[in-house]
């Protein structure tokens, strides 16, 4: 098993244990994947009805702003999540 299977196993094993652990898990997910892994792990996370979730995935991307795809789902995200905190946490990434 891969580190990026192993990470993405426990981002699912997190969701388990509540919200907080798993935004954590989907950070370090998205720290350890490619920019395209990240929107094909991570992006799915962004429907969560946690806010908390869909923040950790936000911040997940932290290391792919560089990613057209990752910056143009960053500002969806800024423009469309009903969470001040998810957007602030866009707004942050996009700031980089």
């Amino acid at each position: 098993m891969t580190e990026l299977q192993e990470l993405a196993d426990q981002a699912l094993s997190a969701m388990k244990s509540g919200p907080a652990e798993a935004s954590f898990a989907l950070e370090r997910l998205g720290e350890a994947a490619s920019a395209e892994q990240a929107m094909d792990l991570l992006g799915w996370f962004l429907f969560d009805p946690s806010p908390l979730v869909r923040e950790g995935a936000i911040l997940g991307f932290a290391t792919h702003m560089a990613s057209d795809r990752v910056r143009e789902l960053v500002e969806r995200v800024l423009s469309c999540d009903p969470s001040p905190g998810v957007r602030d946490a866009a707004m942050d990434m996009l700031d980089q």
